[in-house]
């Protein structure tokens, strides 16, 4: 009886994301609103979005970091000038080029040139790797 009950706890592996993944969430924005705001004034962009989360919506993968990366470099998901660091590299699995997929993350400001969101949840879309238009969906 005891080895059945042992077994039983590891046969359900599913991952459940946060609720806050399905709730209606008051902090969402678009992505190409963000872009503007920190092209405009970095500072004063910062002032808005930095440190707090935020759902994308959808959007469309332009580049991802290989799931063998280097040792020491984060992995993301790269679309126009915004990286998404996801909390750890298996959030991202099943994320390619062109995968559509929504993401929420908090807003870490300009680095390098790219606006930062880290700490990201991600969820593709049904058939999400089929889209072949650019950027923001």
């Amino acid at each position: 009886m005891l080895l059945t009950t042992i077994l039983s706890g590891c046969a359900d592996q599913s991952f459940i994301p946060p609720a806050t993944f399905y709730a209606t969430l008051s902090q969402q924005i678009d992505l190409y609103d963000l872009q503007m705001a920190y092209y405009e004034d970095a500072a004063a962009a910062d002032t808005i979005y930095l440190g707090k989360r935020y759902y994308f919506g959808l959007v469309r993968a332009d580049q991802t970091t290989s799931i063998f990366a280097v040792r020491g470099s984060d992995d993301y998901v790269l679309v126009e000038n915004v990286k998404f660091v996801p909390r750890a590299s298996y959030d991202m699995k099943g994320i390619i080029q062109g995968t559509i997929f929504e993401v929420i993350g908090d807003v870490q400001g300009v680095q390098s040139g790219y606006i930062i969101v880290k700490n990201c949840w991600f969820r593709i879309q049904s058939g999400g790797a089929t889209y072949s238009g650019g950027g923001a969906y």
